[in-house]
């Protein structure tokens, strides 16, 4: 084994198929890409060589009586954690009547031998017969018969005397006058031309808008010492014609002439004579592994097929003439920072294959514009490594991956989303890369599986003490390689796609300090750090000054104090105390949400993107169902009451001033774990039907949230009103106070009835907003039960009721006007009597439990005139004990013991 595989000596997996004919795909794969189980295991025979053992070809790969011939076993080697891998490796298969093939020299498929002119290379050239014997193999050079032998192996010498491409041609006949030809490149490269590359050519691919059958192609390659451009213009053979010149920095470039305008040529470099890499700044890769498999032409229409028997790993592709996409929405303006309402969405989970695509997610864009969101958080989409992840194992940046269709159809999504007043934010990866970029190909440490110390673009040495920022390969945010890379590629999604910002992933790591073990999260101040993140700040506000720069650092306080200062947005996780809060684990401060305004953490400015959930976390209410917490018959595992609760902890949430984001599903309280039930961490998740939407508890939550959205983006209150909040213990509060409108929230964590005082702003009537009806407070400190889970929702303006709300009771009447009389006789062993003065025509519960707070009977339920109100306790199936009686109305509630006696 090889490369990323050297020294592993793990469970060993090999992704095989058999390729039919010259140029053609893998056909008859074992199992799938992405599933080792399915797949045959190696096994080792130690020193790095794996053995997998094929006895019968038809029979190991099942192929049908029609298949008649196979070219090539085609398979990759692969570690059992899918993190290591091996190149396409392709072995010939012999069916032919004769064969011929090559001993010496003994080169790698696809490759070119490499030598100086007047060097002499040793033949050895073998043939067999499955028909008759051997006849004679003979050997050509440049289609001229250099020797020939009526042997089975033929030996000899060549002189080569001429720069270029010298092609050896062996030939093998048997007696039946059948016949087999194989090939090899022999090449002398020509002198280096050293040659400045053109002011306006940039690294990449750089079209001539007035010549569309030109392309300049340059590639950033320091201490390499040549470079050959080879592809589907070449048939991708060495030719002279493709040597690049050299230029400063390391810098090689080569004009391409005679290409077909709007024709798709796939490409590669071909470096110092091994190593094939495609474009880094290619905006489309041909991914030898996985495109076949995954992408199919509804997914990506008229996509062209990688070169699989001219080449290996990942190509990339060239367009010149490519027709423009003219935007329709020219005029957008970002909505400010303190009304950002985010949408974070994997668009593979948010909509059912084969939807789950740019274009799927432009046909659902109305969902979130009713919603009420207005940006929408794309998770990484830059072409990632399988095709099937969140795609934060990033290799190349200016690619929109393929999976989710062609870029013109991101483009088109992002118009429309524009078009609905709604912006694009695009999560980006510089942290890290995965193991195909071609910046870290060129200049890899195989042996010790990391780049080598003369990479320009990444670190050599990872963070060992520091898990929290080792994923994949580093980059080296101190190179100015790295930076001109980074800017170049944040420049391009924000010109060409009009993105209006990014989401930095794991922006901990934008440093080249070595954290210790006493930092293993790499929390702590770091000045270089800040720097760096400053400097690309700038960076893309040159660019565009209202794009949004968004951070998931989660580091200590005093460093993102100083990042928001400086003009930067960043996540600030509540999972854990609001998951607490809604699944009624209130005791002490562990549902202490207060963190979620930014003025508490000391800021000035409202840079704070606090969130419930992310694509981090746990669900809220997996959790809720999972463990939530229970009082006689008030349970949070059920799940109306846990839907209820994530209405309750958005009335905590949306109305804290400052920009917000929610996690695709959460406004329909979305329940499938993530990694349970038997899937990985970034497995594929269930995508909610039309049954599990229209659940009413469902659209409760979804109306209540829209509801509260539309709110916070509507009024100034919640922008930028005066604040008072107490969100430490069970029962928390928020006031809030602007010209615009006044807004009193309280609400009820508990998991058992609390009765509170309001503690107002003021006295006056006040409106509440969910129950669609007006109270009247004499008195600021008014008191008020209210149940587990339970909130009022208070606005000095009288607002529409939300959708799906229906109006609740007349005004309520203070707790003290209503009153329960205890139940008549007690103990009874025939009937009891409770009356219950009702001032005002109101809504009555009366329920019954048993001691151990199990539901017994309903003993009323119904709306109720003024007056007192009688309810009758039978006796009749109670068993002799003591009972719970509940009543509920508007404006009171009570609970009384009562006995049985049999």
């Amino acid at each position: 084994s090889r490369g990323e595989l050297q020294g592993y000596t793990g469970t060993m997996y090999v992704h095989t198929g058999v390729i039919l004919e010259p140029g053609g795909e893998w056909e008859y794969v074992i199992g799938s890409w992405p599933d080792n189980s399915v797949q045959p295991q190696a096994t080792s025979l130690g020193n790095n060589q794996w053995e997998l053992e094929i006895d019968d070809i038809r029979s190991f790969y099942d192929l049908p009586d029609e298949v008649e011939t196979i070219h090539q076993i085609a398979m990759v080697f692969r570690s059992a954690d899918g993190g290591r891998q091996s190149e396409d490796l392709f072995v010939r298969v012999y069916f032919e009547p004769v064969s011929v093939r090559w001993i010496t020299p003994e080169i790698q498929p696809l490759s070119p031998l490499f030598v100086e002119e007047g060097d002499i290379i040793d033949i050895e050239i073998q043939a067999s017969a499955l028909a008759g014997e051997v006849s004679e193999i003979r050997l050509y050079v440049n289609d001229q018969l250099h020797s020939a032998s009526a042997e089975s192996i033929l030996e000899t010498e060549v002189e080569i005397t001429e720069t270029g491409t010298t092609v050896l041609r062996a030939e093998a006949e048997n007696t039946q006058e059948d016949m087999d030809t194989s090939e090899i490149w022999v090449t002398v490269n020509p002198d280096p031309v050293f040659l400045s590359r053109p002011a306006e050519v940039h690294d990449g691919i750089w079209y001539h808008e007035e010549d569309p059958t030109q392309v300049t192609l340059s590639l950033m390659a320091p201490g390499k010492e040549f470079v050959y451009v080879i592809g589907d213009f070449n048939n991708w053979r060495v030719d002279e014609a493709y040597f690049m010149n050299q230029a400063e920095e390391g810098i090689f470039w080569l004009t391409i002439d005679g290409l077909e305008p709007g024709k798709e040529y796939a490409f590669q470099y071909l470096v110092d004579g091994t190593l094939r890499i495609a474009d880094p700044y290619t905006e489309k890769v041909l991914d030898p592994w996985h495109d076949q498999e995954i992408i199919d032409d509804g997914r990506y229409p008229g996509l062209i097929s990688y070169p699989h028997d001219k080449t290996e790993h990942a190509a990339s592709v060239l367009q010149t003439a490519r027709e423009p996409y003219v935007w329709q929405t020219t005029s957008f303006e970002p909505p400010d920072i303190e009304d950002l309402v985010i949408y974070e969405l994997l668009i593979r989970d948010f909509l059912d294959a084969p939807e789950n695509t740019y274009k799927g997610l432009r046909d659902t864009l109305s969902y979130l514009e009713q919603l009420g969101v207005n940006a929408i958080q794309l998770m990484p989409v830059t072409h990632f490594e399988g095709n099937l992840s969140w795609g934060y194992n990033p290799a190349f940046f200016f690619a929109a991956d393929k999976y989710y269709g062609p870029r013109r159809e991101l483009k088109k999504l992002i118009d429309e989303a524009h078009s609905r007043g709604m912006a694009v934010i695009l999560d980006m990866v510089w942290n890290h890369s995965f193991g195909q970029s071609p910046l870290l190909r060129l200049y890899f440490d195989a042996g010790n599986n990391r780049p080598s110390e003369d990479n320009p673009w990444y670190m050599e040495d990872l963070f060992p003490t520091n898990p929290g920022m080792n994923f994949g390969y580093k980059f080296d945010h101190g190179s100015e390689y790295f930076i001109r890379f980074m800017d170049r590629a944040n420049q391009y999604w924000l010109e060409t796609y009009r993105v209006n910002g990014f989401r930095f992933d794991l922006t901990k790591g934008f440093t080249t300090q070595i954290k210790g073990a006493d930092d293993p999260w790499g929390s702590r101040f770091d000045q270089e750090r800040v720097d760096n993140l400053i400097r690309l700040r700038e960076a893309i506000h040159e660019i565009d000054p209202r794009a949004y720069v968004i951070l998931e650092h989660l580091a200590d306080n005093d460093e993102e104090l100083e990042l928001s200062n400086q003009g930067m947005l960043l996540w600030g996780n509540m999972n854990h105390a609001y998951n607490e809060a809604t699944m009624g684990w209130v005791s002490g401060t562990n549902s202490d949400v207060s963190w979620a305004y930014y003025k508490k953490r000391g800021w000035e400015h409202p840079h704070l993107i606090s969130y419930m959930e992310s694509h981090d976390e746990q669900r809220l209410m997996w959790k809720n169902l999972q463990y939530g917490n229970q009082a006689g018959a008030y349970d949070v595992t059920d799940l109306s009451t846990a839907l209820e609760r994530m209405i309750l902890a958005g009335a905590f949430y949306f109305t804290i001033p400052g920009p917000k984001m929610l996690w695709k599903f959460g406004e329909i309280g979305y329940d499938y774990g993530l990694g349970e039930d038997g899937r990985g961490r970034t497995d594929p998740m269930p995508v909610p039907d039309q049954t599990y939407r229209e659940h009413p508890g469902r659209q409760r939550l979804l109306n209540a949230w829209s509801a509260m959205i539309h709110l916070k983006r509507e009024h100034d209150v919640f922008r930028d009103g005066t604040v008072d909040m107490s969100l430490e213990s069970a029962v928390k509060r928020i006031y809030l106070q602007h010209d615009d409108m006044d807004v009193a929230i309280v609400g009820n964590f508990d998991v058992r009835p609390v009765t509170v005082s309001l503690d107002l702003p003021y006295a006056s009537d006040w409106w509440n907003y969910f129950e669609g009806q007006s109270y009247t407070f004499e008195t600021e400190n008014a008191q008020m039960t209210l149940q587990p889970g339970a909130f009022v929702f208070l606005t000095s303006e009288e607002l529409p009721l939300p959708e799906g709300f229906k109006p609740q009771d007349p005004e309520p009447i203070p707790p003290e006007s209503w009153a329960a009389s205890p139940n008549y006789p007690n103990p009874f062993s025939v009937s009891s009597t409770i009356d219950i003065d009702v001032p005002e025509a109101s809504h009555i519960s009366v329920t019954l439990y048993n001691i151990l707070g199990q539901k017994v009977r309903t003993l009323k339920d119904e709306y109720a005139e003024p007056g007192t109100s009688s309810v009758t306790i039978p006796a009749d199936g109670l068993a002799s004990g003591v009972y719970l009686v509940r009543i509920h109305t508007a404006g009171f509630s009570s609970t009384q013991k009562i006995m049985v006696l049999r």
